[in-house]
This record gives structure tokens, sequence and C-alpha cells, in this order.
């Protein structure tokens, strides 16, 4: 039902807000002693594993 479909979208919607916050504030822990080189690393390393969840996702 399309009832069903839109709670189900928010649910998901929802749940991934819960995730990219919580990873924001581990990044965000881990980077206050962090050099500028280790930061500028794990940013290409995160967007890196973004890049290759969202292929694994077209696929």
């Amino acid at each position: 039902m399309k009832h069903d479909k839109v709670s189900d979208e928010r649910r998901r919607g929802e749940t991934r807000e819960r995730i990219i916050r919580a990873a924001e504030q581990v990044l965000a822990r881990a980077y206050r002693f962090a050099s500028r080189q280790e930061m500028i690393e794990s940013q290409f390393r995160v967007r890196e594993s973004v890049v290759r969840e969202m292929r694994r996702r077209l696929r």
C-alpha cells in the first residue's frame, strides 16, 4: 500500500540520518587530536568507502 511505502521510506531516511550523525560524531572525536595530514587522509578513505558503497548499490 502507498502508506506503507511512505512510512518505510521515512523509516529508512531516519535510520540513514541517525547513522550519518553517529559517524560525524565519531569522526569529530577522532579528528580532535589528529594532524592536518591525518585528517586529509582519513577524509579520502571515507570518501572512497562511500563511493565504493554507492557503486555496489547501483549494481
